[in-house]
C-alpha cells in the first residue's frame, strides 16, 4: 500500500498556524506534496502553474474553510482555484470547516467576498461533502483529517 501525498489548501491569513502545524503533524507518517515554505518561496512568476504542480503530485487535497474567502487572482480566490483544479483531476478532497465564534475581527469586510465564501462552500457542499466535518481545535483537526485519511 502506498503512502498518500497530501495537499493542504487554505487562506493563508485565516489557517497560517493550522496549516504549519497540520504539516509538521502529518509530514512526521505522510509525505506532503507541497508545502507552505515552496508556496511562498516559488520563484516561479506563475503561482497558478506551481500550485497545479503540487496538486498533480498530491493524492489527497485537505480543503480548511473559515471565515475568509481570501486572496483573489480575477474574481476567484487561489483556494477555490486549487480546490476547482483538483475536483477536475478527480483527486480526493477532504473539507473541513472551522467554527469560529464572533468577534471575527479577520473576516471578510467584502460583501462580494462573503458571497463568494458562501457559494464556494456550497459549491464544496454540492459535489464533494453534504456534510463538512466541523473543528474548533487544532487538536480536532488533526484527529479528524488523520481519520479520513485512514478510511481510504
Amino acid at each position: 500500500m502506498s503512502v498518500p501525498m497530501i495537499f493542504i489548501s487554505s487562506t493563508f491569513l485565516e489557517f497560517g498556524d493550522e496549516r504549519r502545524n497540520l504539516q509538521s503533524i502529518l509530514t512526521k507518517t505522510l509525505p506532503i506534496a507541497c508545502n507552505l515554505a515552496e508556496h511562498l518561496a516559488c520563484d516561479t512568476p506563475d503561482l497558478e502553474l506551481h500550485l497545479r504542480k503540487c496538486i498533480d503530485k498530491a493524492d489527497i487535497i485537505v480543503l480548511l474553510l473559515g471565515i475568509r474567502y481570501g486572496s483573489t487572482k480575477g474574481r476567484i480566490s487561489w483556494t477555490e482555484k486549487e480546490v476547482r483544479y483538483a475536483y477536475s483531476c478527480r483527486k480526493r478532497i477532504l473539507p473541513y470547516i472551522k467554527d469560529q465564534p464572533p468577534p471575527h475581527p479577520i473576516a471578510d469586510l467584502d460583501q462580494k467576498k462573503q458571497e463568494a465564501l458562501h457559494s464556494f462552500t456550497d459549491f464544496i457542499e454540492r459535489t464533494i461533502s453534504p456534510s463538512i466535518p466541523r473543528f474548533s481545535t487544532l487538536q480536532e483537526l488533526v484527529a479528524l483529517v488523520v481519520r479520513d485519511i485512514c478510511m481510504r
